[in-house]
């Protein structure tokens, strides 16, 4: 029973230790206030511009669709206390239960549910922008990434 009990535990604490991470992606010392925020889309803008040799066009609908998700993830994460607090409660609990956790981290997913829609959307938007060049340009940056990630690097 004490082997159930602290695997148990071991499995609360890291879901909520990868819950707490994900939710509080870019929202740190320097995140929430937005200027790591911009410079990681400053960036990401930048090479994905370069390496693609976007449009005008193209460009502006990227920004926009950055913007636009990232809106929506600072309205999905403005309950991010009440979060806090429930997971804070089922940890400090004397007992929990698979379904307990289940269902913390399915109102967490179901919460993300806009951003994914949002997300998706953009997505197939911007890829009817590319060209033939772009499409191929972007399958040799995925293959090189697999390749370096296969190698270690």
């Amino acid at each position: 029973m004490k082997r159930i009990s602290i695997a148990v535990s071991a499995v609360l604490l890291l879901a909520g230790f990868v819950l707490l991470t994900v939710s509080c992606q870019g929202h740190g010392p320097m995140g929430h206030n937005g200027k790591r925020i911009e410079k990681i889309k400053e960036y990401a803008l930048f090479r994905i511009s370069s390496e693609l040799d976007l449009t005008e066009n193209q460009k502006t609908m990227l920004n926009n669709s950055i913007d636009e998700i990232h809106k929506k993830m600072e309205e999905v994460h403005s309950n991010r206390d009440g979060h806090f607090t429930e997971m804070k409660a089922l940890i400090l609990s004397s007992t929990i239960t698979e379904d307990q956790v289940d269902r913390f981290i399915q109102d967490r997913i179901n919460e993300m549910a806009p951003v994914k829609e949002l997300a998706i959307q953009k997505l197939v938007e911007f890829h009817a922008t590319l060209t033939p060049e772009q499409k191929a340009k972007i399958i040799e940056l995925m293959e090189k990434h697999k390749a370096e990630l296969e190698n270690g690097n």
